[in-house]
Formats: C-alpha cells, sequence, structure tokens
C-alpha cells in the first residue's frame, strides 16, 4: 500500500509498504479522508526536534475511512468509521484501530465533514471544564456534562486566535448562545471565517489597539470569558 512519509523539513514522499494486518481486538480501515491537525506541522516545517525521515504514515491522527477488516465485537467490515490510527499512522491508504478509539459515523451526508469531530472534541473537553466543572446533577436536573444544556445568555467573549481550534471555539460559543463573541486574528481571510462561525464582532490586532477597541464594543465592560 502506498503511505505518505516525510523525509526532512517540507518534504514528503509517497513510498510503498506492507500493508497491516488486524491482530485480536484491532480493526483495518481503508482511509478516505485524513485531516492535518497544527499539531502536526511542527514535524513537517523541522519547528521541534525531529530524525528524518519519518515512520511512514507518521503523524496522521484525524481519520475517516472504512473498516476492512474487524477482529473485534464492536465494529463489522464496511462500517464508516472515525478512528485515531494506532501509532498515529494515518498518512496512509490503511491503518489499524481498536475500538475505543474510534466513532462509527451516523448516515448522511455529514460523514465527510465529522473529520472535524476529533478537534471538536477537544473544544467541548475545554467548555466542560471551564463551564461545567463535574459534579452530581440534582434529581431531575440535566447532566452537566451534557453539551445541549450549556448557555451563556449575556455574555460576552473573546476568543484570541481563529485557526481551526478558534473557529471551533468562535462555533461553540454561538451555540450556547453568548450574546456577543469577539473574534481576534491577525488574518484578514481568517477573521471572514469567524464571522461565519458566529462572531458577532472580529478585530485584526495588527492594525487595531486591541484592548481600546473591546471598551468601544463593550462600552468600557470588557469580556467575561477569554479563550
Amino acid at each position: 500500500m502506498k503511505a505518505a512519509r516525510i523525509v526532512g523539513p517540507e518534504k514528503i514522499e509517497i513510498v510503498e509498504i506492507e500493508k497491516p494486518e488486524a491482530e485480536a481486538g484491532q480493526i483495518l480501515v481503508q482511509t478516505k479522508i485524513t485531516a492535518v491537525c497544527g499539531s502536526d506541522m511542527p514535524q513537517f516545517l523541522n519547528k521541534r526536534p525531529t530524525q528524518y525521515p519519518l515512520e511512514p504514515g507518521v503523524p496522521g491522527h484525524e481519520c475517516i475511512g472504512v473498516v476492512t477488516q474487524s477482529r473485534c465485537q464492536e465494529y463489522k467490515e464496511g462500517d464508516k468509521v472515525l478512528g485515531i490510527p494506532v501509532g498515529t499512522r494515518g498518512f496512509a491508504e490503511y491503518f489499524l484501530s481498536v475500538p475505543d478509539r474510534t466513532v462509527r459515523l451516523p448516515e448522511g451526508d455529514i460523514q465527510d465533514k465529522m473529520v472535524m469531530a476529533q478537534p471538536l472534541g477537544t473544544v467541548i473537553h475545554a467548555c466542560r471544564k471551564l463551564f461545567h466543572p463535574l459534579r452530581r446533577p440534582a434529581q431531575g436536573e440535566a447532566s452537566p456534562l451534557d453539551v445541549r444544556s450549556w448557555r451563556l445568555p449575556g455574555t460576552t467573549v473573546a476568543v484570541v486566535g481563529q485557526g481551526p481550534i478558534g473557529l471551533l471555539f468562535t462555533g461553540m460559543m454561538k451555540s450556547m448562545q453568548a450574546d456577543t463573541i469577539i473574534g481576534v486574528d491577525l488574518v484578514d481571510y481568517r477573521l471572514e471565517a469567524s464571522k461565519k462561525m458566529g462572531a458577532t464582532h472580529v478585530i485584526n490586532a495588527s492594525d487595531s489597539d486591541l484592548v481600546e477597541t473591546v471598551k468601544e464594543i463593550t462600552g468600557g465592560a470588557m469580556v467575561d470569558v477569554i479563550v
């Protein structure tokens, strides 16, 4: 099978390697979509200590594919799944995964978009820690971990940085019904995306005084939450 291999700074080669076989408790997934995570970039750009070449397929870990071999009870051949590959070897035609690192995808056109579910999960996890500390709900009360019950009416939020994770935070704040959502970045096209994700105001901090602009937007009240 083919796999991408990072062989030097900003240099990738496509190599032929042996197709893996699922062992007991594993599934083999044919890769359909793999996202490039921000955490992948330092190894590609040589911005952290890296011994080249990397192992084939590394460091891909945000993947969607179809199960082609199953040696577990939870999944069967043909299931479309989101999975984190064993050894983060997602930049390859096939990858191995295990049930507790795999999610079966719902039917419909949303499947391809679900590759963003893994980074969105990190945003939800952060929001749980920020807004809903772990506690037992009272009788009849919705679980504090149920994101559908989270609301921030009357709240002003600033999200500094509108890369992929920042945009997901902006969308999350909109879903939580924050009144004012201020997206901050240095790049205009990211700020345009921020508006689409729900920002009520955007600030390019490279050509504006950030603090003074926030004061103007909020009438001097500033923000309740900053991400």
